[in-house]
């Protein structure tokens, strides 16, 4: 009979931290789109494979925001025109 893995569960805290979120990110990550978590005993945990699986499923969803993001209107990058000359057009 073979032993199962034991894989070390991450307190709420530890995995945001890991993951270099706020609280409310991933509080609305677990409540909105199906982070999964573990209860045991009144504690929350979160598998490292669950978490690791969902950051993978979500990348390309924040890389496609991250390049609809990415112009002025939306705060992006500003790109300055430059004359000819290389002064800012802006200058006097």
């Amino acid at each position: 009979m073979s032993v199962p893995e034991i894989t070390r569960l991450l307190s709420l805290r530890a995995a945001r931290e890991a993951c270099g979120v706020s609280q409310a990110t991933f509080h609305r990550w677990i409540k909105e789109s199906g982070l999964p978590v573990i209860r045991v005993h009144g504690r929350t945990l979160i598998d490292p494979a669950d978490l690791t699986a969902f950051l993978d499923a979500h990348k390309n969803r924040r890389e496609r925001r991250a390049l609809k993001d990415d112009s002025p209107r939306a705060g992006g990058p500003v790109v300055e025109e430059i004359a000819s000359d290389g002064r800012d057009q802006h200058e006097g």
